[in-house]
């Protein structure tokens, strides 16, 4: 049996710490000021590559695939972790909204200039906006508090 070597890294989290150090847990950045915002740089690459994509498949692709393409490769980053970095300055997250606004423009092949209201965008495509997916997560997490449903990692874990 092999056994890993356990890695750790250990992050002073305080005002008066000046360098911006940040541990990188597997697809989430932890700043050394939890302010998120290494995290939400790195998921803004991640989205504008994915919205630059569905951009650059709009000729070739009908809807249906633009959506699978979507939810492959941005709604899936956006919603890892959403419980801790959504909890951040709405400032921090504005930047990666308009990427997904980006995205969801190209899903549907909507050109820029058409004033068309996001929210009649996301509910024709039938995806939920950064705020809906967190409240939706939330309530999700809250209902199997309340319920007692957890897997066996979690229940033993702590």
């Amino acid at each position: 049996m092999i056994k890993a070597k356990a890695q750790y890294e250990y992050i002073l989290f305080s005002a008066n710490y000046l360098p911006s150090r940040f541990c990188k847990i597997p697809g989430i950045l932890i700043d050394s000021k939890p302010k998120w915002t290494s995290h939400l740089e790195n998921l803004g690459k991640k989205v504008a590559s994915g919205a630059s994509v569905l951009f650059k498949l709009q000729p070739f692709a009908d809807v249906r695939l633009l959506r699978i393409v979507y939810f492959s490769l941005v709604y899936s980053h956006l919603i890892y972790g959403i419980l801790n970095w959504a909890t951040a300055n709405w400032s921090s997250i504005a930047d990666l909204a308009k990427l997904n606004n980006r995205a969801i423009r190209s899903l549907l092949k909507v050109n820029r200039r058409e004033r068309i209201p996001l929210r009649d965008l996301f509910h024709s495509a039938r995806i939920l906006q950064i705020k809906d997916i967190y409240n939706y997560e939330l309530t999700k997490h809250l209902y199997k508090i309340h319920h007692n449903i957890f897997s066996d990692y979690i229940i033993n874990g702590f």
